[in-house]
């Protein structure tokens, strides 16, 4: 038998996690495979983001600006140890 997450607890409570779990065992006596439907679930989610993400081209954080803005911290990082002497 694989294990399924039902909730996280104290949000879901011990009678809410029973009544879950009772639902879950009943979907697996009728054949169902749970965690295969969860997993399946995750990675069209991931897929869907990732297509999302290709389609929107490169508008994200690029590298130049990383080192720009890393360039700047040490700046400011320089000026506070300085200040401090």
């Amino acid at each position: 038998m694989k294990q399924i997450k039902l909730g996280r607890w104290p949000a879901l409570s011990f009678a809410q996690a029973m009544g879950e779990w009772d639902k879950a065992r009943q979907q697996r006596e009728q054949g169902k495979d749970l965690a295969l439907e969860a997993r399946s679930a995750r990675q069209a989610a991931k897929q869907s983001a990732e297509m999302e993400l290709v389609s929107s081209g490169p508008t994200g954080y690029r590298v130049s600006e990383c080192v720009e803005d890393y360039c700047q911290h040490l700046d400011k990082t320089r000026l506070c140890c300085i200040n401090l002497r």
